[in-house]
């Protein structure tokens, strides 16, 4: 007798979680992207910097440096301070150079993920940094990856618990 509004019921949570499900993993797939173009920047950067230091092997060092920015606490700095502490010794002049790119890129990566992500994801960039550091504190390495991953996780947990709730009320209304 009530075959109709059971199909429809069901039909109605299967499209819920279908838009949930694509939101979760939606802002996945922004956080990785993100992540990228973080690391095509500072690639960029340091292959410009070793070009006109006229260094060679330019685009295996940039490519090196944008993908140990992936990694948080290890970062362009295992390829940088090696060749910075070599310049110390030869040419001061490049060492400077090269510490300042690398206090660049290691100064602007927080705030340009915390704000790109902050606006693609709708987080608030401070809650993001907030994340990353008391991820870095508990967890080490391992909690500035899962930091950002769990705000995206907690974040879509909650707007679908508000829109379930929303629907529940709206429901209820009608009744």
């Amino acid at each position: 007798k009530d075959k109709e509004k059971i199909l429809a019921y069901f039909h109605k949570i299967m499209d819920n979680t279908d838009r949930k499900s694509t939101s979760v993993f939606k802002d996945l797939f922004t956080y990785t992207k993100v992540q990228l173009i973080i690391m095509t920047n500072t690639s960029i950067l340091t292959g410009l910097v070793f070009y006109f230091l006229k260094y060679p092997y330019i685009i295996i060092l940039a490519l090196i440096a944008g993908i140990l920015d992936l990694i948080p606490v290890v970062g362009p700095g295992a390829i940088l301070w090696p060749i910075i502490i070599f310049n110390i010794l030869f040419n001061l002049k490049h060492a400077i150079i090269i510490f300042i790119l690398y206090i660049i890129i290691i100064s602007t990566r927080p705030i340009l993920e915390s704000r790109v992500l902050g606006k693609r994801i709708g987080v608030h960039p401070l809650i993001l940094l907030l994340g990353v550091y008391i991820g870095l504190k508990t967890l080490g390495f391992q909690g500035v990856i899962l930091a950002p991953i769990s705000i995206i996780m907690f974040k879509a947990v909650y707007d679908a618990g508000l829109e379930d709730i929303y629907f529940s009320c709206l429901k209820q209304k009608k009744e």
